[in-house]
C-alpha cells in the first residue's frame, strides 16, 4: 500500500520549508509528498526552490494553475494528482511527528480500514499575534509511550454530536488529521461533482468521510501538529482581525470561484457557521448518507451565540450588538431559542483565550517552545517526539471497564494487551470510545 502526503500551499514558502522537514524526518518514509502550489508568481518561484532544496525524490511539485484558486479547489486539484492508496493533507504551517507514517502503515496493514485518524498537538508560531499565545502550544499525553491503541468509531453518533456543537469538529476523521483510503474519496466523487465542495474543505472532508467510510479507526496518540501562524486562514477568521488581507483573499476567491457565500444559517459566529455550511452542502449532495442526522435549531442557536460571545468578549457592552440582534431575529419562533442565545453568548464571553500555565493540565502538556529553544514547527516536532515517545506497538482497543482499560494500556505487555483486545473483538463488544 502506498501512502501520500499532500501539502496545499499559498504564498508561504518560509513555513513550507519546515513543514517539509517534518514530512521527510519520518521513521518510515511516505511514498509520495505532493506540494500543490497556489501561490502568486513572485512566491511560486520561492516555493519551488524550497521543494528543490529538500532534495528528496518522494517530493513532487505541482505548480500554480495559472490563476489563484480558492482553498477548496486547490485541495481538489491536489487530490486529483495523488497516487497513494491512503492520503492525508497537512497545512504548510503544520507538521508530522516522526512516528506518524510508520504507525499509520502498521494500522492499515492490521485493520485494512477506510480511515486512520489521530490526535493533534497544537502549536502557535512566534508570529501568531493573538492572546499572548506566540510560540506556545500543547500536546495530549498518551497513557503509554510505546503503544498506540486504535479503536473503531461509530461515525453516525459522532456526526450528530459534531453538527450540533456537542463534539469539536477535530473529532471527525478529516483529511487534515487522518490517512483516508482513496476508495472513500472515489465513493464521494461518484456523482462527478467536485470532491470537496464547501468553504472549509477540512471540515467538509471530515463530515463526508464519517458519512461514507464503513470502517474508521482512531487513536488518542498525538501523531501530528496543527500549526497556526500569523498567515493562517483560521487565525484571520477566528479572531478580531477579520478584515486582514488574508481573510479578504480567502473570501474573494470563494465568491469569485463557485463556492460563494456560507450557507445554512445567519452569518454570525465562526466554527458553528463553517460546520453548518459544510453539513448543509453535504446533505444536499448525499442525503441518504446523512439520513437521521439533523441540526437541532436550539442547539445551533446556543452554539452560534457562544461563538459570537467569544469573538465579542473584548467589547465593553454585551448582548446589544447588531450581530447579536441578527442572531435573535434569525431564531425567532424557535422554542426557548432566546434563552439558549443568552446563555450561549454569556458562556462565549466568559471563555478565556489563554492557555493554562506551562505544565500538565488535564493530561495535556502546555509548553512555551522558547524554553526549548524552538521557533519552528520542525523544532517542535523533534521536541514533542521526545516527550510523547514513539509507539512501537499498534493494538486494537475494545469496550472494557475504564479501570481495566487504563491498567492494560499503562502496564500490560503488548502481547497481553493484544490478547485481551482481540478477545473483546471476537465477543462482539462495542468500541470502547462510544
Amino acid at each position: 500500500m502506498r501512502f501520500s502526503i499532500v501539502i496545499p500551499t499559498r504564498n508561504r514558502p518560509e513555513y513550507l520549508r519546515h513543514c517539509l522537514q517534518t514530512c521527510l524526518a519520518q521513521e518510515e518514509s511516505a511514498d509520495e509528498i505532493l506540494v500543490c502550489d497556489n501561490s502568486s508568481p513572485e512566491h511560486a518561484a520561492q516555493t519551488e526552490r524550497v521543494v528543490i532544496e529538500s532534495g528528496a525524490a518522494v517530493v513532487r511539485y505541482l505548480p500554480p494553475d495559472g490563476r489563484p484558486l480558492n482553498m477548496t479547489d486547490n485541495w481538489n486539484r491536489a487530490l486529483s494528482h495523488v497516487t497513494g492508496d491512503y492520503v492525508t493533507v497537512i497545512g504548510d504551517d503544520d507538521g508530522l511527528l516522526p512516528a506518524c507514517v510508520r504507525v499509520a502503515k502498521a494500522c492499515a496493514n492490521r485493520f485494512r480500514c477506510d480511515a486512520i485518524r489521530w490526535q493533534w498537538a497544537f502549536y502557535h508560531w512566534p508570529c501568531f499575534k493573538y492572546y499572548g499565545l506566540a510560540n506556545r502550544g500543547f500536546v495530549p499525553l498518551p497513557t503509554n509511550s510505546d503503544t498506540a491503541v486504535f479503536q473503531r468509531v461509530a461515525t453516525k453518533p459522532l456526526l450528530q454530536k459534531v453538527v450540533n456543537g456537542h463534539e469539536p469538529y477535530v473529532a471527525l476523521p478529516m483529511l487534515y488529521n487522518a490517512f483516508v483510503h482513496r476508495r472513500v474519496l472515489q465513493a464521494l466523487q461518484a456523482d462527478s461533482s467536485p470532491l470537496l465542495d464547501a468553504q472549509s474543505p477540512d471540515i467538509y472532508s471530515g463530515l463526508a468521510i464519517a458519512a461514507i467510510a464503513a470502517d474508521v479507526v482512531t487513536t488518542d496518540f498525538p501523531l501530528a501538529i496543527a500549526g497556526q501562524s500569523g498567515a493562517s486562514n483560521g487565525a484571520a477568521h477566528e479572531n478580531q482581525d477579520r478584515t486582514s488581507a488574508i481573510a479578504d483573499d480567502f473570501v474573494r476567491l470563494n465568491e469569485a470561484q463557485r463556492i460563494g457565500q456560507l450557507r445554512g444559517t445567519v452569518p454570525v459566529g465562526k466554527l458553528s457557521l463553517a460546520v453548518t455550511d459544510a453539513f448543509v452542502r453535504l446533505k444536499d449532495r448525499v442525503p441518504n448518507r446523512l439520513a437521521g442526522i439533523e441540526q437541532r435549531p436550539r442547539c445551533l442557536a446556543f452554539w452560534q451565540a457562544s461563538d459570537l460571545g467569544e469573538m465579542e468578549r473584548g467589547l465593553p457592552r454585551s448582548g446589544d450588538t447588531e450581530a447579536y440582534q441578527q442572531l435573535v431575529d434569525h431564531f425567532r419562533g424557535v422554542p426557548l431559542a432566546a434563552v439558549a442565545i443568552r446563555r450561549g453568548y454569556a458562556a462565549g464571553r466568559a471563555r478565556s483565550p489563554d492557555y493554562p500555565p506551562n505544565g500538565i493540565h488535564s493530561q495535556q502538556l502546555f509548553f512555551d517552545a522558547t524554553t526549548f529553544g524552538a521557533v519552528t514547527v520542525s523544532d517542535v516536532a523533534t521536541i514533542l517526539a521526545g516527550v510523547v515517545g514513539s509507539p512501537r506497538h499498534v493494538v486494537s482497543g475494545w469496550g472494557m471497564k475504564p479501570r481495566l482499560k487504563h491498567f492494560l494500556n499503562r502496564w500490560a505487555p503488548p502481547a497481553v494487551k493484544d490478547g485481551v483486545f482481540e478477545m473483546g473483538r471476537r465477543l462482539g463488544i462495542n468500541p470502547g470510545n462510544q
